[in-house]
């Protein structure tokens, strides 16, 4: 939306100055009018000699000016074209500002979520997160590779952290945010998990990786490993949320 400009409404800059002095006089105009209307009237009846009736003179007066400059100054800005002109050419700048301020927030939120976005492909992030986070941005990570997520309660989950459903299938996940491979023990507990819960199959989500007696385990069961270079990879290719 281009800006509007005065010289595309048949405007100067002399004329702007000149309705803003009329926009200042119009906002006290009625009060100026209502004050001489009802100096008019007071001076009026007291010139005939009706003595008490002054002061109802000048409510009179006053009340007339009020309405008369009430009345006529809309009527005059009708009436002349070129502050009809300058009405539009405000409109049209409200209306061009309200976009470009919207315009504004929508280009700031996405590149919010482009940092955010670029932030969570280094491995720094992940490492700085503590179980629970990790869980939660691991789940909006599969959502966004179209699965059906729901994180298990923090506490009694049975060794189940997140459980991901797509395609008629049933997908079991335990999360471990460690520094050092897991063990057997993490993964046999896992295993009796997941044939508890019928899941299909399982991924043993651990940033550290796994043992060589954990890969010997899971060797012909349902499970596969996903360590921290599987997530950023994952990450990666994963679209941003509208």
């Amino acid at each position: 939306m281009p800006k509007p400009s005065l010289q595309s409404y048949g405007l100067s800059e002399h004329d702007v100055v000149s309705f803003r002095r009329w926009e200042n006089a119009d906002s006290r105009g009625p009060v100026v009018c209502g004050i001489v209307g009802g100096a008019c009237g007071y001076f009026g009846l007291a010139n005939l000699g009706d003595g008490g009736l002054e002061f109802f003179g000048a409510w009179l007066g006053f009340i007339f000016g009020t309405g008369l400059c009430d009345w006529v100054g809309p009527k005059l800005r009708k009436w002349d074209s070129r502050l009809q002109r300058y009405d539009l050419f405000k409109a049209a700048t409200k209306r061009f500002e309200a976009a470009t301020e919207a315009f504004e927030s929508a280009k700031k939120e996405r590149e919010e979520r482009e940092l955010q976005r670029e932030l969570r492909t280094r491995s720094e992030f992940w490492w700085s997160l503590a179980g629970h986070r990790f869980e939660r941005e691991l789940a909006i990570l599969f959502q966004r590779q179209g699965y059906n997520v729901e994180l298990t309660p923090g506490s009694n989950d049975g060794g189940i952290d997140i459980i991901l459903k797509r395609s008629g299938r049933t997908t079991a996940v335990q999360c471990k945010r460690t520094q050092q491979p897991v063990g057997p023990a993490v993964a046999r507990e896992f295993y009796g998990a997941l044939i508890a819960s019928g899941a299909d199959d399982g991924i043993l989500a651990a940033t550290g990786g796994v043992t060589s007696g954990v890969s010997a385990f899971i060797a012909g069961k349902p499970i596969r490993v996903m360590d921290l270079s599987d997530i950023l990879r994952l990450q990666r290719q994963s679209r941003p949320q509208e």
